[in-house]
C-alpha cells in the first residue's frame, strides 16, 4: 500500500504547481482521499 499512498501524492502534488486547472473543492477531495489512504495505511488511533 505504499506505493498506492506516493501515487496518490503525486496526484495530489499535479494540481498544486498547476493551480488553475482545479477548482478549490477538486482540491479539497484530493486532500480528503489522500488522508483517507494514509490514514488506513498507518492507523494513528
Amino acid at each position: 500500500m505504499k506505493h498506492e499512498a506516493s501515487r496518490s501524492i503525486e496526484v495530489l502534488k499535479e494540481p498544486v504547481l498547476n493551480h488553475n486547472a482545479v477548482t478549490p473543492a477538486e482540491h479539497f477531495e484530493r486532500v480528503v482521499s489522500l488522508v483517507r489512504v494514509l490514514r488506513s495505511e498507518c492507523p494513528w488511533d
